[in-house]
């Protein structure tokens, strides 16, 4: 009789073991199968596919914990208490967890309506941050700065921000050069430098051709922008297809601009001096 027990006993045991086992599998291959899916359909550069993504797989492991603590005997006993009480424990756990649960919600609320998406390049106007989407999980959002630094910000905090989008609906970008010449200068010289430099910059476009390519002769316009202490200030409008290039190209167009007045005389008006050649001269 007693090594009948003794028997069950690890008849029970070795199906426990297996039971277990056998769940662990089951739930790597359908994380690895939702991750399949997903890329399959190669969404998963999307934020509302990134969260719902991990949500899932947070699902498959709640219901795996779920599954193996039914293996044991006071487990069954355990949620059924567990249940009889939801209402208190729920309150408890709003309470514990309120900060996750907010980030929780506001994941998902950033996931529906989709102010950014993986890649975008954001400026947080509040606390003064700009960088790219990089990921969003159940709690955070991953922001990846200039200096290729990693940000974890919280979902809650993302979804209070005041956000600027740079790549929302079009990702054609305009940044303002502006270039301050002295008073003596020609002013219309200088004016058909700038001109010539922009339209012959390879990343400038056109902001009015549907594609960018088809440059008109007219399409720089340079204007004086204000009159200082200093001097005059020559402001136009460089248009490319996406924000960095307008960044990297502004850089160019301004070393150019300088090599070019230097070449015709032109002062650069900066501070209360006059830049001229390679000399500085106070007025």
């Amino acid at each position: 009789m007693g090594n009948i027990i003794k028997e069950t006993q690890e008849n029970k045991l070795i199906f426990m073991v297996l039971s277990i086992i056998l769940t662990l599998i089951i739930g790597f291959l359908l994380t690895k199968i939702v991750d399949y899916l997903f890329r399959k359909l190669k969404k998963t550069n999307k934020i509302g596919f990134k969260f719902l993504n991990t949500l899932i797989k947070g699902l498959i492991v709640v219901f795996m914990v779920f599954k193996i603590g039914s293996n044991f005997k006071g487990f069954k006993e355990l949620s059924g208490s567990i249940l009889m009480s939801s209402s208190l424990i729920i309150a408890v756990l709003a309470f514990a967890f309120q900060k996750s649960l907010e980030d929780l919600i506001a994941g998902f609320m950033i996931s529906l309506f989709r102010p950014f998406e993986v890649g975008d390049r954001i400026t947080l106007i509040n606390s003064d941050i700009t960088g790219y989407v990089e990921d969003i999980t159940l709690r955070h959002t991953i922001i990846r700065t200039f200096t290729n630094s990693r940000l974890i910000i919280p979902n809650a905090v993302m979804n209070r921000e005041t956000l600027e989008n740079s790549n929302m609906i079009e990702l054609k970008s305009g940044g303002f050069l502006d270039v301050m010449i002295t008073f003596e200068s020609d002013i219309e010289k200088a004016k058909a430098i700038i001109v010539n430099l922009v339209q012959s910059h390879p990343n400038v476009i056109d902001p009015k051709s549907p594609l960018g390519n088809d440059k008109k002769s007219d399409f720089v316009k340079v204007y004086v922008n204000k009159l200082t202490l200093d001097g005059i200030n020559l402001r136009t409008t460089i248009w490319t297809k996406d924000v960095d290039t307008n960044f990297d190209t502004l850089s160019e167009l301004r070393e150019e601009i300088v090599k070019e007045f230097r070449k015709n005389e032109i002062e650069i008006a900066c501070n209360a001096h006059k830049i001229k050649g390679n000399v500085s001269v106070k007025n």
